[in-house]
């Protein structure tokens, strides 16, 4: 049945088999028109396999689709299509009519709000904030836009221990960062070491992960008071000494996470991760005791 098929889809991609789940993804789609929710479920995880394999175009796709035939967040879907089509003009030939596709949506992203029980969910409300910046510079952010997505919705942990994965996203990384005046651009080249942290992290290269992280805390002086990074920075840098068992410093990092900042962007999607990373801190210490 489709449903069992969306099943089998969503375990290969969670182990991290995104060809294969896209694969299955597709053939869901095919058997059944009736449950058009089955339909979008898959077209969400379809966008995502797509970007992670850098198929920017069948990624825009999908988005597209959502956001003609699902009533759910569709400034997440209009946002999420001009950052997949941000990916592609650098490496297509058509790329002024891709600026304008890009523009056209980033400018329907704050239209598109929706607020529920009086409040934009934070996915939502990064989106909003993020087009209204790149309508507003007139800069090309493409891959920090598309990695930090990837981030927030915890795609990129998806990508844990898949070197064909994560180099490719590294090397874009590491391109920006070499691009981007550290002087004056705190906050994206902060940005940007929090999502090369967190890949290294990925790639087992704990050590290198935790001196990405440290560097965020060094600079944090110089970030806009408001700044997401450090909070996530923090939380980071605990689920990394929680790989490598040192309790002690998971602890620290939590705490400060948790009680060291607050109302900045995003804030009740590191609250979530503080708790699901306590919840595995106390299992491990239930087990070395």
């Amino acid at each position: 049945s489709a449903l069992m098929l969306f099943f089998v889809a969503r375990i290969e991609q969670l182990k991290g088999n995104f060809q294969k789940a896209v694969e299955i993804y597709s053939r869901c789609v095919k058997l059944q028109n009736e449950w058009k929710q089955i339909h979008n479920i898959c077209y969400w995880d379809l966008c995502w396999c797509h970007a992670l394999l850098c198929n920017w175009k069948e990624a825009a796709t999908y988005a597209d689709l959502l956001q003609k035939e699902c009533e759910w967040a569709p400034a997440v879907h209009a946002y999420q299509s001009a950052i997949f089509n941000l990916m592609r003009i650098k490496d297509e030939s058509n790329g002024n009519e891709l600026k304008e596709k890009v523009f056209k949506s980033m400018e329907c992203v704050s239209q598109l709000r929706k607020r529920y029980a009086g409040k934009t969910f934070p996915p939502e409300k990064l989106a909003v904030v993020r087009s209204e910046q790149y309508l507003r510079e007139k800069i090309s952010i493409d891959c920090l836009l598309v990695y930090e997505y990837l981030y927030v919705w915890n795609i990129l942990a998806l990508s844990e221990g898949k070197t064909e994965i994560i180099e490719p996203i590294l090397n874009n990384i590491n391109e920006k960062m070499s691009t981007i005046e550290r002087k004056e651009n705190f906050d994206s080249y902060a940005l940007l070491l929090l999502l090369k942290g967190v890949c290294l992290r990925n790639l087992g290269d704990h050590q290198e992960a935790i001196a990405c992280f440290k560097t965020i805390f060094e600079i944090e002086k110089q970030l806009p008071k408001k700044s997401y990074v450090p909070a996530h920075a923090a939380v980071e840098m605990a689920l990394t000494y929680l790989r490598i068992r040192n309790t002690i410093e998971a602890r620290f990092w939590l705490e400060k996470a948790k009680h060291d900042y607050d109302k900045y962007l995003i804030e009740a999607v590191v609250h979530l991760r503080v708790h699901s990373a306590t919840k595995l801190l106390k299992k491990i210490e239930a087990n070395e005791a």
